[in-house]
This record gives structure tokens, C-alpha cells and sequence, in this order.
């Protein structure tokens, strides 16, 4: 059984290079992921993340609450992230391009293969897709919560710590981005 993160960073606290190493190999996918649907640059995003995980050594003694060290790294992705699309343009999302770097593109949309038909595959491979070119579209502060939350599954409260924000804000966020992807996607479907 593998070690909680809030013991993994209580170890890196006290000195533990071989916990820290464990916290970047367990985080290192998902904070990738977040990154890459933020600016949309596969290798821009790989020099983002090995950023994020030196700024973290760098800081550990910053860290308040071991408990909280995955909203705490996401912060430092947000940050990171931010400061990139401040810097250069997004690379424009399409349909056609949406996951074709992006390994983990169809991540919180059901596994196909687990349907029968061929046509349900497809349909869900081509929703996934416009999903994705979805989110993408949205404007930065609200394709930020949009990917945390309902892309990574994290719970409001540690959206909330990653982007710096009260709950109430950060809740209103995500009911706009929910809407503001509800609208997106209906638009979409119905060119189909």
C-alpha cells in the first residue's frame, strides 16, 4: 500500500529526497494534464511541470499543511501556467487536433471500448473530442476551474486553494464554466 501524500510530504518536509521523488512521480501526470489543457503546447508544458516540481523543492518549507500538498502543487501549476499565457498566445483549439498531444484528452469521459457498438465508440470518442475543444475555448479564468474540476475531479474546496480563492468565488466559477460549457457544446452538437 502506497503512503499518503500528507506522509510523503511530511517526509519531504524533513528532508526525505526519495518522498519528494515519490510525491513527483504520483503528481507529475495530473499536474501535466492540467497544464496542457491550460496552453495547449505539449512542450511548453513538459518545461512547466519540471518548473512547478523545482519551485516546490525549492519551497517546501512553505507549505502550511502536508495534508494539502496537491492543491498546494496545482497552485504553483495555476501560477505557472498563468504566467505563460501572460507571455505567448495559446496555441487555438480545434476538433481535429484537440488530443492528438495530449495523452490524457478522453480523462473523465467513460472508456468506449466497455460499449458494443462500434457507433457508440465513435460517438463517444467524437464527444470526448468536442469536450475537450470545448474547455479549451473557454477564457483562462474559467477554463481553469473547468479542468480541475470536472477533468481532474478535484472538490471545490481544493480549487479554491490552487487558484487562491474563497469558496463562494470559486463555486461561482464553476456554475459559470458549467454554463458557459453547457452552451458550447449545445452549439456544437447541433452543427453536427
Amino acid at each position: 500500500m502506497e503512503p499518503p501524500d500528507a506522509s510523503l510530504a511530511e517526509r519531504a518536509l524533513a528532508g526525505s529526497d526519495d518522498a519528494f521523488g515519490q510525491l513527483v512521480t504520483r503528481h507529475q501526470n495530473e499536474i501535466y494534464a492540467y497544464v496542457f489543457r491550460m496552453i495547449g503546447d505539449a512542450h511548453a508544458a513538459c518545461d512547466i511541470v519540471q518548473t512547478v516540481f523545482v519551485r516546490a523543492y525549492r519551497s517546501l518549507s512553505q507549505l502550511r499543511d502536508p495534508g494539502k500538498i496537491r492543491p498546494w502543487l496545482f497552485a504553483i501549476a495555476v501560477n505557472q501556467a498563468r504566467n505563460w499565457l501572460s507571455r505567448r498566445r495559446p496555441v487555438p483549439a480545434s476538433m481535429e487536433r484537440a488530443d492528438d498531444d495530449d495523452p490524457s484528452a478522453g480523462q473523465g469521459v467513460p472508456d468506449p471500448s466497455l460499449w458494443a457498438s462500434p457507433d457508440a465508440v465513435y460517438a463517444a470518442a467524437e464527444l470526448a473530442t468536442m469536450i475537450v475543444a470545448a474547455i479549451h475555448s473557454l477564457a483562462a479564468t474559467y477554463r481553469e476551474v473547468a479542468v480541475l474540476r470536472f477533468q481532474h475531479q478535484m472538490p471545490v474546496g481544493q480549487i479554491a486553494t490552487a487558484l487562491g480563492l474563497g469558496f463562494s468565488a470559486t463555486e461561482s466559477r464553476v456554475r459559470r464554466a458549467k454554463a458557459l460549457l453547457r452552451a458550447k457544446l449545445a452549439t456544437m452538437l447541433s452543427d453536427t
